[in-house]
């Protein structure tokens, strides 16, 4: 999760500063680590980014399933898709979201 504060997901993809990291089960959830990075899109600029730290964030998370943050573009969303790793968008307070989470996948198991 993109979050600066390790409350609420609040970080934009590619201006996150750090990724807090989660292990999910269907009951629970549990803090692993977190993990700082450095932001692959410039403050100032909308659109553009280092394509090194982008493959650095990406890599950074590559043992991750999916990505929460605040807002991630079309374009990174690909590239993280192709490496397994579903990015979604969930500007809300963390345990609310790791909640919702592990509501779906009960949900999801037990309709299957």
């Amino acid at each position: 999760m993109a979050s600066s504060d390790g409350k609420v997901i609040n970080q934009h993809f590619g201006k996150a500063t750090q990724f807090l990291i989660f292990e999910l089960n269907k009951y629970s959830y549990k803090f692993i680590e977190l993990r700082i990075n450095q932001p692959a899109c410039a403050a100032s600029e909308f659109g553009s980014h280092n394509e090194s730290r982008l493959e650095q964030t990406m890599n950074k998370i590559s043992d991750c399933s999916v990505v929460l943050c605040s807002r991630v573009g079309t374009g990174i969303k690909e590239l993280l898709q192709k490496k397994g790793i579903r990015a979604i968008e969930a500007p809300f307070p963390i345990e609310d979201e790791l909640k919702m989470i592990m509501r779906r996948q009960r949900c999801y198991k037990t309709k299957r």
